[in-house]
This record gives structure tokens, C-alpha cells and sequence, in this order.
């Protein structure tokens, strides 16, 4: 449960940049989160390889609730 709500939040932050259309300034900030997320380097590996999914979980539910059409195609 803890990886879907860390996915999630990673896919707020992402969607936050993309919005400003620089997504992929987000990146530097989610390695900054997930680094002191994670207890040691074996949980950050762990969350990294599973993040994904959860992401793209996260995108979903921004995507639903965008109230602006256009938006919408930036995810």
C-alpha cells in the first residue's frame, strides 16, 4: 500500500512540472524524494523498480479529475 501512495505522489509532482510544461525537470525532485523516502539503497531499488505501475496509476487519477481539456493530452 505504502508504494501506491508513494507512486501517486511521485505522479503529483510529475504532473506539477508538466503543467509548466517541463516535465522532465520532475526527475531530479523524484530521486531527491524517493532517496530520503527509502531507508537504505535495497528499498530505494525496490521502490524504483516497482514505481512505474504506481505512476502510472497516479497519472490515471490526475487525468480524471483535470478539469481542463486540454491538459489532458500533456499526460
Amino acid at each position: 500500500m505504502l508504494q501506491m501512495t508513494v507512486g501517486i505522489m511521485c505522479a503529483e509532482i510529475l504532473h506539477h512540472f508538466a503543467r509548466k510544461s517541463v516535465a522532465y525537470t520532475s526527475i531530479p525532485h523524484i530521486k531527491r524524494f524517493l532517496r530520503n523516502y527509502s531507508r537504505d539503497g535495497k528499498e530505494y531499488r525496490r521502490i524504483k523498480r516497482i514505481l512505474p505501475l504506481y505512476m502510472s496509476y497516479g497519472l490515471l487519477r490526475v487525468a480524471w479529475r483535470e478539469k481542463n481539456p486540454s491538459t489532458g493530452n500533456t499526460l
